[in-house]
């Protein structure tokens, strides 16, 4: 649910829960705020989305599933572009999320830099040279969407520090990966957890083109490895990541 506040233009989302078997819904975190709550696999705790410190971060609830109620709260993840849509893996070992990131960067240290750079800047204004540079309200500032995965136990609780390289961005590159126009998530986990789906217009004109095709990436520590494309011959449809099945 959502609390609105006129007077100061704000809508703060805070998570509730109800039976399954029927009774009264109740509000289980109302210290900060809290959107799209998604469950790990075990029922044990959830993920969900907070900007409670230093923008927009995935944050993991403990869940004591007799009383009901959440007994404990940490912030995943510190990444300096933010993070949201997350997704938990199979196995509720790993979260994958989607950060807006410079494609140029290979780490977040670099990432954390160019924002810092940017924001010093007494120079506001915005230079662009090819045309997607806006969705919606916002500028995309030379910046694309890209999937990163993060280990839930080795980082929950930790350190900024100790954690700061742990999220690995999977999709590197000057692509959105995901392309999001602001519905479900594009990209998910296969159900043994080894390999990632997700949505990415290659094409050498995006602007002309709605060729969003299927992409296929493994979940793996040696990453990079070369995404393989689905789509090879039907280049021209455009594809969008549902579910994957069981087998």
């Amino acid at each position: 649910m959502v609390d609105v506040d006129l007077d100061a233009n704000t809508k703060t989302p805070h998570v509730w829960i109800v039976p399954t078997a029927g009774g009264q819904e109740r509000e289980i975190i109302s210290s900060q705020d809290a959107d799209r709550p998604r469950w790990a696999p075990d029922g044990k705790r959830f993920a969900f989305i907070s900007n409670k410190e230093s923008g927009s971060r995935v944050w993991i609830a403990d869940f004591d599933d007799a009383a009901g109620t959440v007994t404990g709260m940490h912030k995943l993840t510190s990444i300096a572009t933010e993070a949201d849509g997350e997704f938990w893996s199979p196995d509720g070992k790993n979260i994958l999320f989607v950060s807006n990131v410079y494609p140029e960067c290979s780490d977040a240290a670099c990432n954390a830099k160019k924002l810092e750079e940017a924001s010093k800047s007494k120079v506001k204004a915005m230079m662009f040279t090819r045309l997607l540079y806006r969705h919606v309200n916002a500028y995309t500032e030379g910046k694309r969407n890209h999937i990163f995965v993060i280990p839930v136990d080795a980082c929950v609780g930790t350190a900024t520090s100790a954690c700061a390289g742990a999220a690995r961005d999977l999709t590197p590159g000057d692509y959105d990966s995901p392309v999001s126009l602001g519905g479900q998530d594009e990209y998910a986990f296969s159900p043994d957890g080894q390999e990632i789906c997700y949505t990415s217009n290659h094409d050498k004109n995006e602007a002309t083109s709605t060729n969003n095709d299927l992409w296929i990436v493994p979940d793996e520590a040696q990453y990079p490895s070369k995404p393989q494309n689905l789509q090879l011959f039907y280049k021209t449809i455009n594809d969008w990541v549902d579910q994957w099945t069981k087998q």
